[in-house]
């Protein structure tokens, strides 16, 4: 799921939270039918629900489902028995007609229902100030609001089979997981059952049911049946969200060695919802922002969204965090391979700078949070802080560290071995390990159990006399030191260049390279191999020369936030050239940044310079204010 908006910081402070682990279990619920009427004028739903499960804790007695504000009208078991209820809580406790005394003995529970639901179904109709709103219902349940409008046990861990029927009105459009067993069915006057089955298990949190008037294109990926749904008046703003959606499933089959799972993908784009996008197994609901008009779409792209949404259906979906505490593994999968689908579409410069702005969010989120927390308020606070940023983060510091040919293998075995389950943190590690060879203890109790990061002055002297470079590198965070691998890059001026690798283990680390000639540009971790806040120091010349020549768009964009608080005529120069010359669009705008720094006249004159030649290519004109004939 994609957080529109969302904080930074934890809600309330760790140590004032409850903890929070995976819940006892009582059943093994392994199949579900759900059958919703849904009244769009009154916003009501009259449900059925029958359980099919099997004991877990013996002897058992009694069976406690999720259920928030439903009006219960009766419970029987799968023999007709009527049996006694109490709900409490937002529970519902069952009362069986006789104790389970065996671990595995079958369980069926029918229960009948209705509601006003509150949360997790979002009602639109048009009203006397707003006549244009449609009429539209769609469920948003994670992370535990399916409970609110049918009885479920409704945690991340429990995955059970599913048959739906949804009774709407006639001449609206149903969206919902799993196959379509077929056209709508007259069941009244004015009303349509539409059926879909649900075979492989997933958790209730990702049960979606959309119901609209929509309009529709089908396309396919090979067999794999292909749907976009979009409100009627946008329809000529689909193909701009939506085309490279098959692109992107072959990348991601290809990438992760596990095939698309689930028998569809279907996206529909719905009135005034919540986030970004949600991954409902095989149907993910997505904002009405998705959408670009042809102007807008010069300037913005929705393939970040379509791309980690349609990633969660591996991370999430195939393979879910066993509890909340274990979220990255679901929300940092989706963003980190969001990035890898812009390395893909747009290549490697596009990969580092998506890395360099995910770690704004990983370095402000993660300085006091770790990944894996147990002591929260609510669900909803592990969609904030850390999770998605620093989760994607680490994800690639792994590919970093261990090489693209035992990640990938690792993270296909991790696929392969939970599928269709729940999973923890030391599930990935593990699979990690098996694969690679290398330890990975130390790298997850920094990372992914601990809070912080590295927070680094990087000092670089060319030593003419001795010929020699020297690196400084000290950690100044006020936690214990990092163990982590980097290194210097050094380009010569005939363009020669050598990469020195080397493990920080200490405070201070001091290295001298031998460097007889003055580097034509030196960069600092340009492989982006660790998530550090970086402070640059030494000479001027130094930093203007790699911002010059480093053939690394990050050494490159390194050198210009180096600059950034210089004042000299010579670094103002330097950034502006760059700013109007730089063969990368990320290292222009952070030139133009780092001419922002401060308000001096020689930057602001560097800056209005930089406008008026914007504004002259973009009317067709040279420098000298000529014409310029564009020839294709």
């Amino acid at each position: 799921m994609i957080v529109l908006l969302a904080a930074t910081n934890a809600a309330v402070r760790a140590d004032e939270a409850p903890w929070r682990f995976a819940r006892d279990r009582e059943i093994d619920v392994e199949h579900m039918r759900l059958a919703c009427r849904f009244d769009l004028h009154r916003r009501t739903v009259e449900g059925e629900v029958t359980i099919t499960a099997r004991s877990v804790a013996v002897p058992l007695r009694s069976v406690t489902l999720d259920a928030r504000d439903l009006e219960i009208a009766s419970v029987r078991d799968g023999s007709g028995r009527v049996l006694a209820f109490r709900g409490h809580d937002d529970k519902l406790e069952i009362g069986l007609a006789e104790p389970l005394s065996e671990r595995g003995s079958p369980l069926q529970l029918e229960i009948r229902y209705r509601a006003r639901p509150r949360r997790g179904l979002h009602w639109f109709g048009p009203t006397p100030t707003d006549p244009d709103v449609p009429l539209q219902v769609w469920s948003q349940n994670e992370p535990d609001l399916a409970r609110a409008w049918f009885p479920c046990v409704d945690t991340p861990e429990q995955r059970q089979a599913f048959d739906f029927e949804w009774t709407v009105p006639e001449g609206f459009t149903v969206v919902s997981n799993g196959t379509s067993l077929g056209a709508p069915e007259p069941v009244g006057p004015g009303e349509v059952r539409w059926r879909f089955r649900q075979r492989q298990p997933m958790p209730c949190y990702l049960v979606s049911v959309v119901v609209g008037r929509f309009v529709t294109q089908r396309v396919y990926w090979g067999e794999l049946p292909l749907a976009y749904h979009v409100p009627p008046d946008r329809a000529d703003d689909l193909e701009r969200s939506f085309a490279r959606t098959p692109e992107m499933l072959a990348f991601f089959s290809e990438r992760l060695g596990v095939p698309y799972p689930w028998p569809k993908y279907e996206q529909v784009v719905v009135e005034q919802f919540s986030y970004g996008g949600m991954e409902n197994t095989g149907a993910t609901t997505l904002n009405e922002r998705t959408l670009h008009s042809e102007r807008a779409a010069l300037d913005t792209t929705s393939e970040p969204l379509v791309a980690h949404e349609l990633a969660h259906q591996w991370f999430g979906d195939l393979v879910t965090c066993r509890d909340w505490s274990q979220l990255w593994l679901n929300e940092g999968w989706a963003t980190f391979l969001a990035a890898c689908w812009e390395e893909h579409a747009r290549g490697p410069a596009a990969y580092a700078w998506t890395l360099r702005n995910q770690s704004q969010g990983a370095l402000y989120g993660g300085r006091t949070t770790p990944l894996v927390r147990h002591r929260y308020r609510e669900p909803e606070e592990m969609f904030r802080g850390p999770t998605y940023p620093k989760g994607a983060w680490v994800l690639h510091m792994l590919r970093r560290r261990l090489g693209g040919t035992d990640f990938w293998a690792g993270v296909r075995d991790y696929l392969e071995t939970h599928r269709n389950g729940a999973v923890e943190s030391v599930d990935l590690r593990r699979a990690l390990e098996r694969r690679s060879g290398r330890s990975l203890g130390r790298f997850f109790e920094q990372w992914v159990y601990g809070a912080g990061h590295p927070e680094l002055e990087v000092e670089v002297r060319w030593q003419l006399e001795r010929g020699l470079l020297s690196v400084r590198i000290a950690q100044r965070q006020k936690t214990e030191p990092f163990v982590f691998p980097f290194a210097i890059a050094i380009t010569e001026d005939d363009g020669s260049r050598r990469v020195v690798p080397f493990e920080v283990t200490r405070r201070t680390t001091q290295l001298l390279l031998p460097q007889p000639r003055r580097p034509a540009a030196v960069g600092i971790d340009p492989g982006q191999q660790v998530l550090a806040a970086l402070t640059l120091r030494g000479e001027r010349d130094l930093w203007i020369r790699t911002l010059r020549n480093a053939p690394s768009p990050v050494s490159r964009w390194r050198a210009a936030m180096a600059l950034a608080g210089d004042r000299h005529a010579e670094a103002v120069a330097a950034l502006e050239l760059a700013a109007a010359s730089d063969a990368v669009l990320p290292v222009r705008r952070l030139c133009v940044q780092a001419l922002g720094h401060d308000g001096d006249e020689r930057r602001r004159a560097a800056l209005l310079r930089l406008l008026a030649r914007h504004r002259d290519e973009a009317a067709g004109l040279d420098a000298r204010g000529r014409a310029v004939v564009r020839r294709e």
